[in-house]
């Protein structure tokens, strides 16, 4: 989820018609639980679980900490040449 509550969320399945031979109906309870965010900012309590992480850039001084290690020349450029 992007920005909804951090919980359990009940959720319930069922069929709508009879299955098989017997026509039984199937009903599932069980819950969804959401511990972490879609996406993470520099204030998340679940930054570690969080799955897209933005960071302030300074256009002017984009790698202050440094090149990230799995960058290329032209990921670089790219960045330089995009402000």
């Amino acid at each position: 989820p992007i920005w909804m509550e951090l919980g359990d969320y009940p959720t319930v399945v069922t069929s709508d018609r009879k299955i098989g031979i017997h026509e039984i109906s199937v009903k599932v309870t069980d819950s969804l639980p959401v511990k972490a965010y879609m996406y993470g900012t520099y204030e998340s309590e679940t930054i570690e679980d969080d799955e897209i992480v933005f960071c302030p850039l300074d256009s002017n001084h984009p790698f202050t900490a440094g090149v990230p290690e799995n960058f290329t020349e032209e990921d670089v450029e790219w960045v330089k040449s995009n402000k």
